[in-house]
């Protein structure tokens, strides 16, 4: 299931109490902390539509969504017929991933950011990002205000968010390519203000039938010399960043042992590029199959494949005994010059 960080960010992004020309007066650090104490006072649930665009084709998934306040959230993914695909249940600390057909259930730690690095991400949106009111509107029956996010770099993605008037929760959402192109559309179709919602809701009790998979993030520190300690491997980190892009986290994750894989986020405040490295312990690696939708080039006579996704490139490669993938919403200039900026 598709899950940028910035969505996880705007369904709680900004809690609105005054009216629209109180907004643009706000100053910056009361918005902030408006932002970071929405999810704490608010809980709701509701019905939404995602839409994503990559070229002429278009995919479309319904979600039920419920959020407790101060921080628990239940995701359900449902096909065609309305059944549930998929179930995320999420709090500060546990992620739980469920996939009832198959009777699968993968447990790991929570991706949820701490308070500090709250602080941060938005400091960096404010610095990458022109954010405007661009007037009012209605979503969901609801009066919503409508924000402009637009970069200050070119290459980044520009996003309209129309935020609940009451909450502050963000009930549609745009995003559009450099080029102007609409990417990406999420919108409630209901959304109810809820008193309380039957704690259950973020309980998950397994089934005989059902295999649980436990696994767990390191808690790493941001430093990248301590992810080689804890390795043993030589970790390769990018001497270029694209415009606006800083370093954001680091983590081992053992889900895919036993190869330990790094991932090493890279954000703007709003929108995030990973770089994950896989380390194999047996020798180097064949370079990886061709596939079908990949497109293959050659970077310094080594084979590289890029795919092209709704949530933006993937481009995988092998060298020795390490595998790399960088997945990112930028050009391909930009994911191509990152890759190179690795072997530096």
């Amino acid at each position: 299931m598709k899950h940028k960080w910035w969505l996880t960010f705007t369904l709680a992004l900004l809690v609105l109490t005054a009216g629209l020309h109180a907004l643009a007066g706000e100053k910056y650090d009361r918005l902030l902390e408006m932002a970071i104490l929405a999810p704490k006072r608010f809980s709701y649930s509701g019905t939404m539509v995602n839409v994503t665009w990559s070229g002429q084709d278009a995919a479309s998934t319904k979600l039920r969504f419920y959020h407790a306040a101060p921080g628990q959230s239940r995701w359900e993914v449902l096909d065609d017929e309305g059944q549930v695909k998929v179930v995320v249940i999420e709090d500060f600390k546990r992620r739980w991933e469920i996939y009832p057909a198959e009777h699968k259930v993968y447990v790991t730690s929570s991706l949820e950011c701490c308070l500090n690095e709250s602080y941060a991400e938005l400091a960096r949106l404010n610095a990458n990002y022109e954010i405007r009111v661009n007037g009012t509107g209605q979503v969901a029956g609801r009066e919503t205000v409508i924000i402009s996010l637009r970069p200050r770099f070119s290459t980044s993605p520009a996003r309209l968010i129309w935020l609940d008037t009451e909450t502050g929760v963000v009930l549609r959402w745009e995003e559009y390519s450099g080029e102007g192109s609409l990417t990406e559309l999420g919108v409630f179709t209901d959304f109810r203000i809820e008193r309380s919602l039957d704690s259950e809701l973020f309980h998950y009790h397994p089934g005989h039938k059902d295999q649980v998979k436990y696994h767990e993030y390191s808690e790493l520190p941001q430093e990248v010399v301590e992810l080689q300690k804890r390795t043993a491997a030589v970790i390769r980190y990018p001497s270029e960043l694209p415009p606006g892009y800083r370093f954001s986290r680091g983590r081992v994750l053992s889900r895919y042992a036993p190869n330990d894989t790094v991932q090493l986020q890279f954000t703007d405040g709003l929108n995030c590029i990973s770089i994950f490295q896989t380390f194999y312990p047996a020798g180097p690696l064949e370079p990886g199959p061709h596939l079908e939708d990949a497109t293959r080039m050659l970077m310094n006579n080594t084979p590289v494949y890029l795919v092209e996704t709704p949530a933006g490139y993937v481009l995988s490669w092998t060298k020795g005994n390490v595998a790399y993938h960088i997945v990112g919403d930028i050009p391909i200039e930009q994911i191509r010059a990152l890759a190179h900026s690795l072997g530096k």
